[in-house]
């Protein structure tokens, strides 16, 4: 993993907080990819005949507005 990371990764506070801060200026990216995504999969009827979707960016932008 440090390969793509750039550092080593540990499972503590410290590696958690230089992740978020990376991660975090990027999350309008994600937003938007995952948004674009979802639109182009399926009618949203039955989710067991979608390929691989969530809605789990609605959520991230529902927290977003509490930050």
């Amino acid at each position: 993993m440090t390969e793509f990371l750039g550092f080593e990764y540990e499972k503590n506070e410290k590696t958690s907080k230089k992740l978020f801060s990376i991660l975090f200026p990027k999350i309008n990216i994600a937003i938007k990819n995952a948004s674009e995504g979802y639109s182009k999969i399926g009618n949203h009827q039955n989710p067991a005949l979608e390929e691989s979707s969530t809605t789990v960016f609605k959520l991230v932008e529902k927290i977003l507005k509490f930050m």
